[in-house]
């Protein structure tokens, strides 16, 4: 799907320029996150922005509580919204375009019946059995089991024990999880 890797191209930019922001507190890296967030959302995939956009947030929200020194806490937070203007200004033109199509889409602003929501969810056999490594099978969207890349692994053990980044690895762990239990 072009789109969504596309979109998801961006993330490491878009976390990147909120360490930046939240840890130097300098307009330079606002425009970054405001670029990176707009390329993010040009990249075509608006519910696979959306999820880059919330977790972006939450980034951005610890960082600020444990990085940011609390004299410019309130500086940071003004241009976080720099920022955000000018993500909402390079893609405003394409952002109403999208709202519109989205309501003739599958995944339309107004929600889905419960059951109607877990059509694509991932049966929770699939997911442990791809962490395992077991091949994927079947057709469409149970083709593909979810992958569990060995240098991930490697740095996820290497992560855990670096003393200076434990909260940032907590962080991460904490979203591996709960995007796997979202996946369910």
């Amino acid at each position: 799907n072009t789109p969504y890797m596309a979109t998801h191209a961006w993330l490491p930019g878009i976390l990147w320029s909120l360490h930046g922001l939240a840890t130097e507190v300098r307009m330079r890296w606002a425009l970054a996150a405001g670029v990176t967030a707009a390329m993010a959302f040009l990249g075509g995939h608006a519910q696979a922005f959306f999820y880059e956009a919330q977790l972006g947030f939450l980034w951005f929200g610890f960082l600020w509580t444990l990085k940011t020194p609390r004299g410019m806490r309130p500086r940071a937070l003004i241009l976080a919204s720099v920022g955000a203007l000018l993500a909402f200004g390079l893609v405003a033109p394409q952002l109403f375009a999208t709202l519109e199509f989205t309501e003739l889409s599958n995944r339309h602003l107004a929600g889905h019946e419960w059951a109607d929501a877990f059509v694509y969810s991932y049966p929770e056999a699939r997911l442990w059995g791809g962490l395992q490594g077991e091949p994927g099978s079947g057709v469409g969207i149970y083709r593909w089991t979810v992958a569990f890349p060995v240098l991930l692994t490697f740095l996820a053990v290497i992560g855990f024990f670096t003393r200076a980044q434990r909260t940032t690895w907590l962080f991460f762990a904490a979203a591996a999880v709960f995007a796997a239990l979202f996946s369910l």
